[in-house]
């Protein structure tokens, strides 16, 4: 099963997979095209719009016929000529549309601005938005709606697309557009709190109008508007007079106006002095923490009285989701003001005392959150390891609803049954007491492990009140910010919405289903098809989260494959891989391969409590070996007691850090890795920017903004505070060196020729490969790496009839390299390889030594002022990882025909998937940054 879709809704990809991923998660909750009077009906239900007068509508085909693109280079169509006239036609619609009264909305062209998304990762902008007059602009992504504009109907989604059996079908340009769109919208919903989401998409002279919620895409069919403004004027009125425009009306996305600054900043100053928040930083330049704070309308039961009380937020949330769809889950750390009236000051409750706020939208046919915490609780107020619940509400009681709720269960009714049902989502939300800071932010591994036991004891008080999690993740456990609070537990447990309830009907299929964070469910779950959830499972899910925090956040390495690797590179090779199987299969190889090599630098009790979690979890998977051997009480030890009594065993140790044993932060972790010669730059960089990706859906309760991968920083305080050696930061090279020598070499060389064909290829395979070495350390200026001939033979040409029966009789499956004939000896890396064996654990001394070798090698190998002949060489280049230092394959192709020598100065380089396609003419420099070869590879 390839679960590659679900990590857009948690992780942060390259701006390029993620409009491609935007349009994918679309296009499978596409709903149309659909008239524009359906439209209107689904968009704005229950709204009647007024007619529109025939003087009017002429004035309005008048000024969009004045829409039109202009001549780009080349003659191709420039859209940019047409954002005016667009702005100016709907502006007078606002002015005129509604007598003796003006529709109070702005048009802003921002086609050219680039500013970032709320995490500052993604700067995609639409052409134009729309917002209210009265509103402050910083972003476009607190516009009412956007304006997509295109200028050909060519570029238009829909232009001659198609439903297949396995979907819809767009031209090229179609997809294009599609995802750039979708992205926007990604982007508006992550900016501020929404329900819906409207836009406007203008491809030359027909428009189509979209709508997103929770569930689903809602498009309209195309329609002309010079000759049909009517849909555009409805739209205009439908986003002016319905449902806020779509934004939540129960939270104000702004506490400017709130004469309280001082007070809030107090507020959050005093939460960050309990870790609870990280130290402010603005969302976007020149705002403040008011700016960034949002009123959220919390409702209570006072017995049969509803009381809604006002708490706000101290700054931005600290988790968004990615996705659009599904349950959309924004959490905020807020305090409760009991007073507040415009100009007047907002007095807050007890200083520092603060609840987490979680907005979500829960499917209809699923329990709440709330009545699951009840459930946990029983009779009692609270239980140990499980967070304190507060309350938790839908936002809105009316089963007719149409902005709380999704339009999934109106498009379910439409739909034929045979079609595939859209999820009915409610806006939900549920307020805790209970404020925890994230696992990734520990100022101890001790408080660490704490935390991790006590959320375990939560667990177990879960699963004796017949209720399963069934989501044990990075997020779900939190260390306590007041352990007096939470009864003595350092840590504990939340987010039960996808638990399991045991006692109803329905448990056997729920058990089946698989649910959670694919990064820590239990390999079982992949590897045995319709298996029921077991507790075991949860339990194999904490370990997973342990191991997870560990390898990115504390000095530890693991060695593969007889090579030394930092927790930082090792992470994507058990977090990393999207499909479920292959993840299944790395995390076995590592409990039997990898696991007793992981080392934590300087803290024996932390190493020796992973190793024995990981043996216990090895005992639900034997290997064939084990399996034999083992006597029936080795297998199946992971349980309750075995797991709590190896955390409290290690923690009872005396030899646990007493300082410097804080949580490192992604950045300091890269910038140490920066430092450290024994990893491969190339390697490194790669598995870095991979771990920036993954990292993000991790970071529950601090910004996510905070985690930017920064691979060559110039060091940070941390590392000056651990002493660590600071290198200078060089972006690595390949460069491919071979040359063609001069006739007098090749005439001088005393080796003999082979005989025959057998003869001449028995030596090819003996004498040479081309290999490319990678150096184990970084300089001060870019590190490079050689890729060269070792000893080549240097014997007569042959005639071209020969090199063709040789050529054909070299069998392409052999991995190891051909000489390519007339070539000479070249000074290569031999000697540094030699110096890396013999001084592989001594990385100071490797460090100096083979920066003296690499400033005796030759820069560059003048080439022979002569060549006779000309040679295409393919380099088969993999993207090298520290796993399999594989070789560079070189075979010759098509070396048959003696060719004039080219007098070009530099070869020609193509690329040909995983292939680079050299021409050797007398001399072949290719130069490729590391970076690019890790991306084109990738």
């Amino acid at each position: 099963m390839d679960i590659s879709g679900w990590r857009f809704r948690h992780v942060s990809p390259p701006q390029a997979d993620h409009r491609r991923i935007a349009g994918d998660e679309a296009t499978d909750r596409l709903f149309g095209p659909v008239p524009t009077e359906d439209f209107m009906k689904y968009s704005f239900p229950g709204h009647d719009f007024p007619s529109i007068s025939n003087m009017n509508m002429q004035i309005y085909k008048e000024s969009l016929n004045q829409v039109h693109p202009g001549a780009g280079i080349g003659w191709v169509p420039d859209e940019k000529t047409m954002y005016r006239p667009i702005r100016d036609a709907l502006a007078g619609m606002c002015r005129t549309v509604i007598p003796q009264k003006v529709v109070p909305l702005d048009f802003h062209i921002c086609a050219s601005e680039r500013t970032g998304d709320i995490e500052g990762d993604y700067s995609a902008t639409p052409d134009l938005v729309m917002r209210r007059k009265v509103d402050r602009y910083d972003h476009w992504g607190h516009s009412l709606a956007f304006i997509e504009v295109k200028a050909s109907a060519y570029d238009d989604p829909f232009h001659l697309y198609r439903r297949t059996t396995t979907g819809i079908k767009f031209t090229e340009a179609g997809v294009k557009t599609w995802n750039q769109i979708q992205e926007y919208a990604v982007l508006a919903f992550r900016s501020i709190p929404r329900c819906f989401l409207l836009a406007i998409g203008i491809f030359g002279d027909i428009a189509r109008l979209f709508r997103w919620d929770r569930s689903s895409v809602l498009v309209s069919e195309a329609f002309d508007y010079c000759t049909d403004p009517t849909p555009l004027v409805q739209f205009i009125l439908g986003l002016d007079l319905y449902a806020n425009s779509g934004i939540d009306d129960t939270t104000s996305i702004s506490a400017h106006a709130i004469a309280a600054t001082m007070e809030l900043d107090a507020q959050y100053n005093a939460a960050h002095a309990r870790s609870v928040v990280p130290a402010y930083d603005p969302v976007y330049e020149g705002r403040t923490l008011a700016d960034d704070s949002t009123l959220i309308y919390v409702k209570q039961t006072d017995g049969n009285d509803i009381i809604w009380h006002r708490y706000l937020t101290l700054g931005s949330p600290i988790f968004v989701a990615r996705s659009i769809f599904g349950r959309a889950t924004r959490v905020w750390i807020a305090t409760r003001a009991t007073h507040i009236i415009d100009d007047t000051p907002v007095t807050f409750d007890i200083p520092g005392s603060c609840v987490v706020i979680k907005d979500t939208w829960r499917p209809n046919d699923r329990p709440t959150e709330g009545s699951i915490y009840r459930k946990i609780y029983g009779d009692q107020t609270e239980v140990f390891g499980v967070a304190r619940y507060l309350c938790d509400y839908d936002v809105v009681d009316d089963l007719k609803d149409r902005v709380h709720r999704t339009l999934g269960g109106l498009i379910n009714h439409i739909r034929a049954q045979k079609e595939r049902a859209f999820e009915e989502l409610v806006h939900h939300r549920c307020v805790l007491l209970s404020v925890g800071i994230p696992l990734s932010r520990f100022t101890s591994t001790r408080q660490l492990m704490k935390a991790i036991r006590d959320a375990i004891k939560g667990h177990r008080n879960m699963n004796a009140k017949d209720v399963l999690h069934r989501d044990i993740s990075v997020n779900n456990i939190m260390i306590s910010a007041d352990v007096k609070a939470e009864h003595g537990a350092h840590g504990f447990l939340i987010d039960p919405e996808l638990a399991a309830i045991m006692d109803i009907k329905t448990i056997r299929s729920e058990l089946k289903a698989i649910t959670g964070t694919y990064q820590f469910t239990a390999m079982a779950r992949f590897l045995i098809e319709n298996a029921d959830h077991q507790v075991w499972h949860d339990l194999e899910s904490f370990f997973w989260v342990t191991l997870y925090i560990v390898l990115l956040h504390t000095d530890c390495y693991v060695i593969r494959f007889q090579i030394r690797m930092s927790g930082l590179q090792y992470f994507p090779k058990i977090f990393g891989i999207t499909k479920m199987q292959e993840a299944a299969d790395m995390r076995i190889n590592f409990l039997e391969r990898d696991m007793p090599t992981l080392e934590i630098v300087g803290n024996a009790p932390l190493t020796s409590c992973i190793r024995r979690l990981a043996a216990l979890v090895a005992t639900h998977y034997p290997n064939s070996n084990t399996a034999a051997t083992a006597a029936p009480e080795d297998f199946h030890r992971l349980t309750y007691d075995t797991v709590l009594a190896t955390i409290e065993e290690s923690l009872e140790s005396e030899d646990w850090p007493s300082f410097g044993d804080e949580a490192l932060s992604l950045t300091d972790a890269l910038d140490d890795e920066e430092d450290k010669p024994t990893h491969v730059t190339g390697s490194k960089l790669q598995e870095a920017m991979r771990v920036a990706e993954i990292l993000k859906q991790y970071s529950a309760h601090t910004r996510i903004a905070s985690y930017q991968c920064k691979p060559f920083s110039t060091g940070t305080a941390a590392q000056e505070k651990r002493g660590a050696p600071h290198a200078a930061k060089a972006e690595p090279v390949e460069e491919v060196i071979a040359e063609t020598p001069s006739p007098d070499s090749r005439s001088s060389s005393k080796r003999k020729s082979p005989s025959s064909s057998a003869d001449r290829q028995h030596e090819y395979d003996e004498d040479t490969e081309l290999q490319v070495k990678r150096p184990h350390f970084q300089t001060t200026s870019p590190s490079t790496v050689w890729a060269s001939y070792d000893t080549l033979p240097a014997a007569p040409a042959p005639p071209s009839n020969s090199l063709k029966r040789k050529s054909s009789s070299i069998p392409q499956r052999k991995r190891h390299c051909r000489t390519l004939p007339h070539t000479t000896p070249l000074r290569t890396t031999k000697a540094i390889n030699d110096a890396a064996e013999k001084t592989t654990h001594d990385d100071s001394d490797l460090l100096k030594r083979t920066k003296e070798i690499i400033r005796d090698l030759p820069r560059r190998v003048q080439p022979p002022r002569a060549a006779k002949t000309t040679h295409t060489v393919v380099v088969s280049v993999e993207p090298w990882t520290l796993r399999n230092r594989r070789r560079v394959n070189a075979l010759p192709t098509n070396p048959g025909k003696n060719t004039a020598a080219t007098t070009a100065p530099t070869p020609a380089v193509k690329a040909e998937s995983n292939q680079v396609v050299v021409d050797l003419a007398p001399r072949v420099v290719v130069r490729r940054s590391a970076r690019k070869a890790a991306k084109s590879l990738a």
